[in-house]
């Protein structure tokens, strides 16, 4: 099984994210950002 790499614009390692914490007037609501381009998430 290949491993998944997901980035996420913040300076610490996040292992388990949790759903609905987020700021829901952010473009992505109260979901977590994260992508597979290190360049998106700056």
């Amino acid at each position: 099984m290949s491993k998944l790499v997901l980035y996420h614009g913040s300076s610490e390692i996040v292992e388990k994210p949790i759903y609905g914490k987020g700021k829901e007037y952010n473009d992505y609501g109260r979901g977590f950002y994260c992508t597979e381009s290190m360049e998106l998430e700056k």
